[in-house]
């Protein structure tokens, strides 16, 4: 990946799919892993599924920030905001994983790489500030 651009990513473990087992990237156990906000090239450096199995390892990173704590754009997300039928990532995510026989979902866990997301401090809790894709490689 290069450029300004930032994409909800997914992957799937493989060898668990061939006995009918869906594992696939999991934000939640990748940043337990990592101990930190998102793995980063080094020893740290590996985004794992639900059995803790390591799926992919990040090689270089200029980037540098990644969202991992939110859902793949939803329609749901979009009607909300009052464009509903937009077009959306969990739908593209679905559309693509059909053909492997994956069960559709209404929202993926995706690892959005090079979105700079930060949080900011409130009486209430943390508000999300999303400043939009930064540039950078991400191999």
């Amino acid at each position: 990946m290069e450029g300004r651009q930032c994409s909800d990513f997914m992957a799937m473990n493989s060898a668990a799919l061939a006995e009918g087992r869906e594992r696939f990237i999991d934000s939640t156990v990748s940043r337990s892993l990592a101990a930190g906000a998102y793995p980063q090239p080094g020893l740290h450096d590996k985004f794992y599924d639900q059995d803790m199995k390591p799926l992919l390892a990040v090689v270089q990173d200029t980037a540098g920030r990644h969202d991992t704590f939110a859902l793949a754009c939803t329609e749901f997300g979009y009607a909300e905001r009052g464009f509903p039928g937009h077009v959306n990532c969990s739908d593209n995510i679905s559309a693509a994983y059909a053909p492997y026989g994956i069960q559709p979902r209404r929202a993926w866990p995706a690892i959005n790489f090079s979105l700079t997301p930060g949080l900011i401090p409130t009486a209430t809790g943390l508000v999300p500030m999303n400043p939009g894709p930064g540039p950078g490689i991400m191999s």
